[in-house]
C-alpha cells in the first residue's frame, strides 16, 4: 500500500478464519519485530508455540507455565501471509529491513448464508489490517 510516515500496510479482506482467534493473534504479535513475529507464528503452525488466550477464555486449556493457550493454525497461517506481504510492501516503499508491527486491526467480515447442505449457517469471515513501521 501507500507509504505514510515511514510505514507500510497489508490488508486481508473476507478471510475465512475465526475473528476470535484473530483478535488473540493480533494481541500476541503487536509491537514485536517482524522477524520475531514470523518465527513465533511458524511455531504456532507447527504446534510448538501457543497463543495466549486473554479475552475469549471459555473452554481454553492450560499450557506449560500455567497460562491459557491455543494453537489456531489456520489463522496463524493467514497472519504469516499478511506479515510477509507487509514486508514486501515496505521494501517497495523504500523502507529499511528493520521493521516492527505497529498496528493490528481485526474486524468482522461480510456475512452471508451458505447454500445447500449447510443452509442457514454463517461462515466465519474476518478483515485484518497490519501496519509495519521502521524502528
Amino acid at each position: 500500500m501507500i507509504k505514510e510516515d515511514n510505514s507500510a500496510i497489508a490488508i486481508g479482506r473476507n478471510l475465512r478464519i475465526s475473528r476470535k482467534y484473530s483478535v488473540e493473534i493480533a494481541r500476541f504479535i503487536k509491537g514485536k519485530s517482524t522477524e520475531k513475529a514470523i518465527v513465533q507464528l511458524q511455531g504456532v503452525v507447527k504446534k510448538e508455540q501457543y497463543v495466549p488466550i486473554k479475552r475469549f477464555k471459555s473452554n481454553a486449556g492450560h499450557r506449560t507455565g500455567g497460562q491459557l493457550g491455543r494453537y489456531p493454525v489456520k489463522a496463524a497461517g493467514e497472519f504469516l501471509k499478511l506479515i510477509k506481504s507487509a514486508i514486501e510492501n515496505a521494501k517497495y516503499a523504500g523502507l529499511s529491513e528493520k521493521l516492527y508491527i505497529a498496528e493490528t486491526i481485526v474486524n468482522t467480515g461480510r456475512q452471508f448464508r451458505t447454500p445447500k447442505r449447510n443452509a442457514g449457517r454463517l461462515p466465519k469471515m474476518t478483515h485484518i489490517k497490519i501496519k509495519v513501521k521502521e524502528k
